[in-house]
């Protein structure tokens, strides 16, 4: 819907529903064009860069649903594989975005809010690059930490999720319901069998009977 080019911010219209929308997506790009004030912010991996946009704009319209759904089918992106976004299939994006911003999030979990200033400070006055300045106040590196998010993203609750949107409550539903259908019929099939079972001995019974009379 957005896009930060330089001090400019061009916004696609068509994308934009209502002003809640706007204001995200302007507050998102407003914090690309800082971004790219940051000396080496060719440093900045994608993953830090839009979750950093997505806090700021406080896009809290995007849920954890991607989440929930690529856990379950074990279709998670590695952080390591979001340090350009951009470079992704269209249909990982959503979920790009979203891990994105947990990431975000849990570097300001486990470290602190002035962690984030501090490892721009630190790019800003020493130079020194995104990997560096994470590591100086972090005290681990970014693969450490990435590998530390991936860990606790597939081990956490967000795959409970999924179960509670109203259409994938549908879903379930239908799910169960196919499940149930096939167990009746397996089971009337077998009673029916019995029955032409029991119909046949019957018919045996009666023939053996014939024969002895006869």
């Amino acid at each position: 819907a957005g896009l930060a080019i330089k001090n400019q911010i061009f916004i696609n219209n068509s994308k934009i529903s209502n002003e809640k929308d706007l204001l995200e997506t302007i507050s998102h790009e407003i914090c690309h064009i800082y971004q790219h004030r940051i000396k080496k912010s060719h440093t900045l991996p994608s993953w830090f860069k839009e979750g950093m946009a997505m806090y700021f704009s406080k896009e809290i319209s995007i849920n954890n649903n991607a989440i929930s759904k690529s856990i379950w089918l074990k279709c998670l992106i590695d952080l390591k594989d979001l340090k350009n976004i951009s470079s992704l299939d269209k249909s990982q994006i959503n979920l790009a975005y979203q891990e994105s911003r947990l990431a975000y999030k849990m570097i300001i979990d486990d470290f602190g809010s002035k962690t984030i200033r501090e490892i721009i400070s630190e790019m800003n006055n020493n130079n020194s690059s995104f990997d560096l300045a994470f590591k100086k106040n972090t005290g681990i590196n970014l693969n450490d930490f990435e590998t530390k998010f991936n860990l606790k993203i597939v081990n956490s609750d967000d795959r409970y999720i999924i179960f509670k949107q109203p259409m994938n409550w549908f879903f379930l539903s239908a799910i169960i319901l196919i499940i149930i259908f096939i167990v009746v019929k397996f089971r009337n099939k077998k009673i029916i069998r019995k029955w032409e079972i029991e119909d046949e001995l019957e018919n045996l019974n009666e023939d053996s009977s014939d024969n002895i009379n006869n």
